[in-house]
């Protein structure tokens, strides 16, 4: 076995802030790149298809456009991490990045779980009655136009 599966540089404190001298194009490393940039790409994807997606729903829609916006930022930031790592960038290339870019898109997935199923239901409920309210008012009469003299 050549590599080992995870590389020793995300493991060990000690190489934590080292700066590789050349680029260094670990398998797992690419992976995390690939799925970086479809994260990208489906954050994007998402977000422009975000009214056909959830029907026009005003609370989901803005919930979808902004969790695509956190992890799209998210992920660019991990890209670049691993881009810098490939190439061997001296300070961007620090394993140290990758790990909080990691930890960041783990709490942002986290906190769109937490309010999908905490604060959600009642913003969803207080948003129907609202729409079921304006369903029922009744709206005024368009006039005939007045002449002008």
């Amino acid at each position: 076995m050549d590599q080992p599966l995870i590389p020793v540089e995300l493991y060990n404190p000690a190489l934590l802030l080292a700066d590789p001298r050349q680029g260094y194009a670990h398998p797992l490393y690419i992976a995390l790149g690939v799925l970086f940039g479809l994260l990208i790409v489906g954050s994007i994807v998402a977000s422009a298809l975000g009214p056909r997606l959830v029907r026009r729903h005003r609370l989901r829609l803005r919930l979808l456009r902004q969790l695509c916006g956190w992890v799209g930022a998210v992920s660019a930031a991990g890209l670049f991490w691993v881009v810098c790592r490939l190439i061997g960038l001296p300070l961007f290339a620090r394993p140290l990045w990758l790990w909080f870019t990691l930890i960041a898109l783990g709490i942002v997935v986290g906190y769109f779980l937490y309010y999908w199923r905490k604060r959600y239901p009642r913003e969803n409920s207080a948003y129907e009655e609202a729409a079921r309210r304006r369903r029922w008012m009744p709206t005024p009469r368009k006039r005939a136009a007045v002449r002008r003299r």
